[in-house]
């Protein structure tokens, strides 16, 4: 019955194989055209090097433009659809500011490009299966 279904299904009537991602078009055409009206959310860090407050304006289409040299053949659908962005935790930062050496798990890890505002706090990741952006 359709109360079943509902209960089963965590209140979803319907079930898909994939799970979906939002592009959004308009703000990468408005940071390309060099508009405004840009949609981001101000991000807020501690610099341990230089000991002060750093903010950038974390945007996806800011992600797509300095995404990894590895990265720069996949148009943005593919992108989106293979790629994640993840916030580094304050035990990560802690960590990379007390040890120099790479962690054998970095290999998958995929830092943006030196003109990223954010590039020390957050990274790609190869999602375990693609969603339908």
């Amino acid at each position: 019955t359709m109360a079943h279904l509902l209960i089963s299904q965590g209140g979803e009537r319907f079930t898909y194989s994939h799970q979906f991602a939002h592009i959004l078009l308009q703000n990468m055409e408005n940071v390309l055209e060099e508009k405004g009206g840009m949609h981001f959310r101000l991000r807020r860090n501690w610099n341990n090097a230089t000991k002060e407050k750093i903010a950038w304006a974390d945007c996806s289409a800011y992600d797509y433009i300095y995404r990894p040299n590895e990265l720069k053949n996949l148009c943005l659908y593919e992108y989106t659809m293979w790629y994640k962005k993840e916030y580094k935790s304050f035990k990560q930062l802690n960590a990379e500011s007390t040890t120099t050496s790479t962690s054998p798990s970095s290999s998958s890890k995929y830092k943006f490009t030196e003109d990223h505002q954010g590039r020390e706090y957050c990274y790609l990741t190869r999602r375990k299966h693609p969603v339908i952006p």
